[in-house]
């Protein structure tokens, strides 16, 4: 899996409107979970829950990518 990263700034270092471009974009066809759950976790970084949304970002994922791979066979 190949990930391309333009600036590896944390997120609360960033304004929220720009999280989703500067996210981490991975070119694998297993991965499109990752743009949804990106939405969401942006969504509570504008309301001023950093913190709260990194960590609801990474309890998601695993989740995500365990349906996304349950559909795709």
């Amino acid at each position: 899996m190949k990930t391309w990263c333009p600036e590896a700034d944390s997120p609360r270092n960033v304004n929220p409107s720009t999280h989703f471009t500067r996210a981490c974009i991975f070119t694998h066809s297993n991965v499109a979970f990752f743009m949804t759950d990106y939405v969401y976790v942006t969504f509570l970084a504008t309301e001023g829950d950093l913190r709260h949304a990194e960590a609801r970002h990474q309890e998601t994922r695993g989740e995500s990518y365990a349906k996304t791979l349950w559909m795709l066979q």
